[in-house]
């Protein structure tokens, strides 16, 4: 439905900047040149921080019914225009919104994770206001909606429509994903894209099924909240009889690898993780910070700041394996072979792993200003060398 001319997308005769330009896939096997200016455009329209109102119907009749002290947090947080004509209007920010429709959003996140710039997405999935997933959070939502916006009447409140964000969380956030060419999940690749700093996410997991078994990651950083150097701890599950790769960043230089003497006992990890999650649930303490209330008599909604169950974060069973020194560990050989300036993948056999980073280097976060709108500079690794390639592009023929 779009047609790459050159540098640019031509959609229904009209020029949009983010339509097309946001295909991984794409962005990787045009030429060079092409190849840059697709990701400067798509940096453009997705990553930058201009301000723009919605002019929905549903959202101002929200907006304007809020209570007079939460519009005035919400203008002071640059998150509404300020009053004209005494009405308020949705200002919001692209680097932490969602501006993605049912086929973007599928790849939306995971060109901005390929592509060098995954804190940028970390922080568009992790907005709390219009339009994004914190957004439906905040009314309680416990599935996802048809819409970005909070329809009363005409769209479901329980819809696949934006469900494609459940593909990257598990493979780019976690980073557990099946080889592009396998058959049954026979061969995966643990590609935990590890976060430059812990502003967004310090832990996260993730769970693959396949027709051998299940395959698990789980990683957190180890460490006070305010130092600038961690230790990253990663734990690999890897099913009998099944291929997998390890990829890590370069920076990645201080590793150490152990495996398990034998399949340690993962029934009773899970038995003991649910449990632990559930009890962690139950105290309300833990999930999403707040959520909005309607007033029938006043006609007004109110922000609680109160916390609920849903969104509750909990521990991988990973974490639960070998609690109590019953894991026999030996030494395994960490072998990187370079892929590209942007990762190193190592060989794992079948069992259960853990790998240590001992000197994870937190870096400053991306700037909001001037964002990236205008932006000249380094485009990152796939713009350094026109010519290189991170995987064989028959990998993903299959996509095509």
């Amino acid at each position: 439905r779009s047609v790459y001319k050159g540098s640019i997308f031509s959609y229904s005769n009209h020029n949009l900047e983010g339509l097309g330009q946001n295909l991984g896939l794409f962005s990787r096997i045009v030429n060079g040149t092409d190849r840059c200016t697709t990701l400067r455009s798509w940096l453009n329209s997705a990553a930058n921080c201009r301000d723009r109102s919605w002019p929905g119907d549903e959202e101002a009749a929200f907006y304007n019914s809020l209570n007079a002290k939460d519009q005035e947090e919400l203008i002071n947080g640059r998150n509404l225009f300020p009053k004209r004509n005494n009405v308020v209007k949705p200002r919001w920010h692209l680097r932490y919104a969602v501006n993605s429709g049912i086929l973007d959003v599928k790849y939306t996140f995971k060109t901005l994770s390929d592509m060098g710039f995954h804190d940028i997405g970390l922080s568009k999935a992790s907005g709390n206001h219009f339009p994004g997933y914190g957004y439906m959070m905040s009314f309680n939502a416990t599935t996802l909606w048809e819409t970005w916006w909070r329809s009363e009447d005409l769209y479901s409140h329980n819809h696949p429509m934006f469900g494609a964000i459940g593909e990257w969380l598990p493979s780019s956030v976690a980073g557990i994903t099946l080889e592009p060419t396998t058959v049954g999940g026979e061969d995966l690749i643990f590609w935990p894209r590890i976060p430059m700093n812990r502003l967004v996410v310090d832990f996260a997991s993730a769970l693959q099924g396949t027709k051998r078994g299940d395959a698990a990651i789980a990683w957190k950083f180890v460490g006070s909240q305010d130092a600038t150097t961690v230790k990253v701890v990663i734990r690999a599950l890897v099913p009998p009889s099944t291929r997998a790769n390890l990829r890590l960043p370069p920076k990645a230089t201080n590793v150490t690898m152990r495996v398990a003497k034998e399949f340690p006992d993962l029934y009773t990890a899970k038995e003991i993780a649910a449990l632990q999650c559930e009890k962690k649930r139950g105290t309300g303490q833990h999930g999403y910070p707040y959520f909005y209330h309607y007033d029938r008599e006043k006609n007004e909604w109110t922000k609680i700041n109160k916390p609920s169950r849903t969104g509750t974060p909990c521990d991988s069973f990973l974490w639960y394996v070998g609690g109590n020194d019953d894991v026999a560990w030996e030494s395994y050989s960490y072998e990187p072979v370079v892929l590209h300036e942007t990762s190193t993948q190592s060989p794992l056999q079948p069992g259960l792993f853990e790998i240590e980073i001992s000197d994870w280097k937190f870096e400053d976060p991306l700037p909001d200003v001037p964002g990236y709108g205008d932006y000249q500079g380094d485009m990152g690794p796939y713009c350094s060398d026109p010519n290189d390639f991170v995987w064989d592009v028959n990998d993903g023929l299959h996509m095509m």
